[in-house]
């Protein structure tokens, strides 16, 4: 949870610089394909305790993913306008 939480916090923020330079959409589309990504590790990776920095690597996945749903879902401009 420490390290899902350090990764929300920190991509947070960079991802609120970032949006700005690249659109909301492309930010969107990486959220799909990264979280799309850990979801299908998680199911066919065999948890090893050998390995224990891949749980890390996708408990900051999982940040990465949330920073991007709270902070484009949440921002200044409506999803819907998007659209228009």
């Amino acid at each position: 949870m420490i390290c899902f939480g350090v990764a929300d916090a920190i991509f947070s923020f960079l991802l609120g610089k970032l949006t700005k330079h690249t659109g909301r959409v492309i930010i969107f589309i990486s959220g799909f394909v990264v979280h799309m990504g850990v979801i299908i590790a998680m199911a066919t990776w065999p948890p090893d305790p050998h390995m224990l920095w891949v749980f890390f690597v996708l408990a900051a996945l999982f940040g990465f993913c949330d920073a991007i749903w709270q902070t484009q879902i949440n921002g200044k401009e409506p999803l819907f306008s998007l659209l228009n």
